[in-house]
């Protein structure tokens, strides 16, 4: 599990730019809301501890990739 919310944004950035996704189509990838996705990547809202496990399984592990 990543530290802190600092690291999931940048995680999240990276993946986006390295695959060439859209907000959209990564928050479909990691099976969560396009909101919620924004929320989290622009550090406007912590994610639980569910939809971080979802979005790690996604940008870190590579899953769905």
């Amino acid at each position: 599990m990543m530290k802190n919310s600092m690291d999931i944004k940048k995680a999240m950035i990276d993946y986006r730019a390295k695959n060439g996704l859209s907000m959209g189509k990564a928050a479909q990838k990691a099976g969560i809301a396009l909101q919620t996705w924004m929320y989290v990547e622009r550090g406007l809202q912590e994610p639980s501890r569910l939809t971080a496990a979802k979005i790690e399984a996604v940008v870190v592990k590579g899953e769905d990739e």
